[in-house]
């Protein structure tokens, strides 16, 4: 991988020892005829009370549709917003905002600005390392690789806050006959009310891709895409194992997606990788449901899959 996010760890462990001394009084002995008191039951534990799904099934299945319809956060998409905002800063010296590269012309580079504004109306502060790196590995094999690492507010001249908190990377290398193998990492917290779909109402995300695409849509072998981790929006929070995406004559989903419930539990959805995507919701003291997600869906993910095999 080109490209790799490095955090340093640090454990602090403290130990505090407490010593105390406990005075006991003379031990009474109960009257004679006095009742005895049966403590057998004192230490027995008593499991909490159920609380009852806030969703019915119908309307978790709409969530998940509905989230996943308008789109699963893409790292491409989101790193050529980023691209776009950036290259409306001010050069010059010092610049708004201050890149460590003062003589750097494009949007890409490390910055960190405690808070400017721009002659045009864009005010940027935050920090943010950002690259995009499009060349030749040493396995002769083209690639192109985005990746970032940011805490930071942007403001565009119409009062829209582009807000990002966190870091991304995906590799994609094109290998032979026509085929993109790509791996990536996206987490965070993303939000910009200045655009449409995902990132409008803002998410929170932490997801992990690997696959084998066919490049530009081209190739004889069915392109798939792994998803794994989290997505969290308004909507709901739903979360993802191993949840595959399959590229042929129709799109194939198989793995299983669950959907946090207000109450606390969640529902899961084991899909069966058939023609259409249809599996079993299931969910604590619900019996389980033979369900199919629609169309919209499958052209959600579909968009996902464009964008990562376009080089």
């Amino acid at each position: 991988m080109l490209f790799a996010l490095s955090r340093a760890q640090e454990v602090l462990v403290i130990t505090l020892l407490f010593g105390f001394v406990a005075c006991v009084g003379p031990v009474e002995t109960p009257a004679d005829g006095a009742p005895e008191q049966d403590t057998a039951g004192a230490h027995l534990a008593i499991d909490p009370p159920h609380q009852a799904l806030q969703l019915t099934a119908e309307e978790a299945l709409a969530t998940v549709e509905e989230t996943l319809a308008e789109g699963l956060p893409d790292v491409l998409n989101l790193h050529a917003l980023y691209e776009d905002v950036m290259r409306h800063r001010e050069l010059g010296d010092p610049g708004c905002p201050v890149y460590e590269n003062a003589d750097s012309t494009g949007p890409n580079g490390n910055w960190f600005d405690r808070g400017c504004t721009t002659t045009e109306g864009w005010t940027y502060f935050g920090n943010a390392t950002a690259l995009h790196i499009i060349g030749i590995n040493p396995d002769g094999y083209p690639i192109d690789a985005v990746g970032s690492s940011a805490s930071f507010q942007v403001t565009d001249p119409n009062g829209a806050t582009f807000v990002g908190g966190g870091g991304y990377n995906l590799d994609r290398l094109l290998i032979e006959d026509g085929r993109l193998s790509l791996f990536g990492t996206f987490g965070g917290t993303y939000a910009y009310d200045g655009v449409e779909g995902w990132l409008h109402d803002g998410v929170e995300v932490s997801l992990f891709f690997d696959g084998e695409l066919n490049h530009n849509g081209v190739g004889d072998t069915p392109g798939q895409l792994r998803i794994d981790g989290g997505v969290g929006r308004a909507e709901g929070q739903l979360s993802f194992r191993e949840l595959i995406v399959e590229r042929g004559e129709t799109m194939l989903l198989s793995g299983q997606i669950d959907l946090r419930d207000p109450s606390g539990y969640w529902f899961h959805l084991a899909l069966e990788g058939s023609e259409r995507p249809c599996g079993t919701l299931s969910a604590e003291g619900l019996d389980d449901q033979d369900v199919c997600l629609s169309d919209h869906v499958v052209l959600g993910l579909d968009a996902l899959l464009d964008s990562m095999e376009t080089m």
